[in-house]
């Protein structure tokens, strides 16, 4: 299991226990933008996330392709720690990570993503007049090529599942709002849960 969060790596210790009982290889990696690569308090009068992801966008690129590169890299060490054999890998997002993960997933799909209070569509966001911890997911131009459910949609081969997903502005979706999201019917692999 690759563990991705966006409070940080060391606040998922119970998580990481309770997946280490149950047999689980557990890598609980920091990407940039959380935990301690996360970002800090300026004195521009900005929000720090802001600054963080607005750094990327001067530099023509977004905290979300950097998170991806940074569970690639995090993918590649758990391949040279685990022991020889075939693996199950499933990657489990929480938060402003969500989209990092989807669109990770597009590239080295894994067996199992789950995403958790995470963003289920840029659609949606484009469209709410209020956005609510959702500055670091922010990829400029997107919307252009592809959505989030979009890149669902086409990982057939990897079980999606989507634990209490929310809209931009903070609130639960329903699974009506999830089906319309999808465009009326939510694909067979993806399955949402409210636990």
């Amino acid at each position: 299991v690759v563990l991705i969060d966006d409070r940080g790596a060391t606040t998922q210790d119970a998580t990481i226990d309770a997946l280490a009982r149950s047999g689980q290889h557990v890598l609980a990696i920091d990407v940039r933008g959380t935990g301690v690569l996360g970002p800090t308090s300026g004195n521009s009068g900005y929000a720090p996330a802001y600054q963080f992801a607005a750094r990327a966008w001067l530099l023509g690129t977004s905290v979300v392709a950097w998170q991806v590169q940074d569970i690639h890299a995090g993918l590649a060490v758990l391949e040279q720690v685990l022991p020889p054999g075939p693996h199950e890998v499933t990657l489990m997002a929480r938060g402003q990570t969500g989209p990092a993960a989807l669109l990770s997933s597009h590239f080295i799909p894994p067996a199992a993503l789950v995403l958790e209070d995470s963003l289920v569509s840029y659609r949606e966001f484009a469209s709410a007049d209020v956005h609510e911890g959702v500055t670091l997911t922010v990829v400029p131009g997107i919307l252009k090529h592809t959505d989030l459910t979009e890149v669902m949609t086409r990982l057939t081969a990897t079980r999606v599942r989507l634990v209490r997903p929310r809209s931009a502005e903070g609130r639960a979706l329903s699974d009506a709002d999830t089906a319309t999201l999808f465009g009326g019917q939510r694909p067979a692999h993806v399955s949402v849960t409210r636990e």
